[in-house]
C-alpha cells in the first residue's frame, strides 16, 4: 500500500502538481488534511490534492507508472480560502 500524501509530503515540502496535461506547476505543502495534502502555488492559489499522479518532489522526474495513470478529477481548487 503506498504511503499516504500527509506521510509522503511534509508541510513546507516544495512540490510540483499537474493538472493532467504534461505541465508541473511548482507550490509548497502548506497544510494536510485526509485524504490529501493542500499546497499553495508560488501565484498564492490554493489547492487540495488527493491524488498521488497529481503531485510530485520538485525536480522530480515522473516514473512510466505515474505518466499513465487516468486523466481523474483529484487536484480540486478552492475558491472559499482567498
Amino acid at each position: 500500500m503506498p504511503a499516504r500524501l500527509a506521510t509522503r509530503y511534509p508541510i513546507n515540502t516544495l512540490v510540483e502538481i499537474t493538472f493532467g496535461d504534461d505541465s508541473w506547476l511548482t507550490a509548497r505543502v502548506v497544510d494536510h488534511a485526509f485524504p490529501g495534502v493542500w499546497v499553495e502555488a508560488h501565484d498564492g492559489h490554493l489547492w487540495f490534492v488527493i491524488h498521488p499522479s497529481r503531485i510530485r518532489q520538485a525536480g522530480d522526474m515522473p516514473s512510466a507508472a505515474e505518466h499513465d495513470q487516468p486523466n481523474n478529477a483529484d487536484v480540486e481548487p478552492d475558491d472559499t480560502l482567498g
